[in-house]
This record gives C-alpha cells, structure tokens and sequence, in this order.
C-alpha cells in the first residue's frame, strides 16, 4: 500500500496564503527541502496524503509556527585545540549547511553573519577560567574558520576547553561544544 501513496506539502508566510512547494507536490518521499527564502519569517506547514487508484486523500495535517532564525540550534561541530610557544590556539569550523552557492557548500555563517564564537578555557579541577570572544568580522559568508589564542596562565597545569556560538542579535538558539582538554 505505501508505493499507492503520495504526499503534498504547502507553507503559509505569516501574513501570506498557502503556497504549494512545487518539489514537493505528489511526492512519494517523506522528506521536503522548502527552501524558505526569508528566514527571519514565522511559517507553517501541511501535508496531505493521496491514496492513488483510490480516489480518496486525507484531511491536512499542520505543522505548529517555526521560523527557520529563530528555530535553529547553533552547535560547534568541529574545533582544535593545539599549543605552541606558551599560547594555546584554538581553531574552530563553522558548521555546513545543506545549501549550496556558486557549488560551494555555505556554512552557518553565510545565514547568520554576525556569528562569534566564545572559547573558555578552565583550569582543571579549579574555577579559574578565562573566556575570550573571536572578533574577526566576515564579508562573504564564506569563511569557515575562526581561531581564538589564549595564553597559558601557568605551565604544567591540564587546561579545559570548549566553545560556544555567540549571536548578538539573540537570533537562534547557541549550545555549548563537547569539552578537549590539554596539558
């Protein structure tokens, strides 16, 4: 029975009415790339399932509001930490996205330009710690990379270290990177 199914997926714009997603329109896939073109938006989403040779469909299903800014979870999914010469230097890489440009995979940053990330350093088995701010501004939204140096505040001591995405404009939500420690 499931091969005799297809499905249709339309949006609402706040403020709009509802538009049918042409990639997404007697589909027989469970998944829909909306490419929502203004992120910053509240939408909603339906589905209706067909039953072909049937005659007979569903009632639509409703998703609750999302807004593509504000509904994302930012995460550190890749960051370094190496030592050299006294200063601990962290490197971190923004996260990709499924959308390309120019066939360029663009990362978080391409969406939310204003990204920082916020590295905090602390000293095992203490609460000494000391937390910087990356403040390299980007044009493109294609840089990927961030470092953030940190000098050691004492030689020999294992030191703990994580990173966290900073958004000024409180757009989105941040979550903290998993925790690398060297000595």
């Amino acid at each position: 029975m499931g091969s005799n199914l297809t499905y249709t997926v339309e949006y609402l714009k706040s403020g709009d009415k509802w538009r049918r997603v042409s990639d997404c329109t007697n589909i027989v896939r469970t998944r829909c790339d909306l490419r929502l073109t203004d992120e910053e938006c509240e939408y909603w989403a339906r589905v209706q399932v067909v039953w072909v040779g049937y005659g007979c469909s569903s009632e639509w299903v409703y998703t609750d509001c999302f807004s593509p800014l504000s509904d994302t979870d930012l995460k550190v999914l890749q960051f370094n930490v190496t030592f050299s010469d006294g200063i601990f230097v962290t490197t971190i890489m923004d996260s990709p996205t499924p959308h390309t440009k120019d066939g360029v995979v663009m990362t978080v940053r391409y969406f939310f330009p204003d990204l920082e990330y916020k590295v905090t350093c602390q000293e095992t088995g203490t609460d000494k710690m000391t937390s910087l701010v990356s403040k390299e501004m980007n044009e493109t939204g294609m840089d990927t990379k961030r470092t953030v140096t940190l000098p050691v505040p004492e030689l020999g001591r294992e030191y703990c270290f994580n990173a966290t995405p900073v958004l000024w404009l409180n757009r989105g939500k941040c979550s903290h990177s998993e925790q690398k420690c060297l000595k």
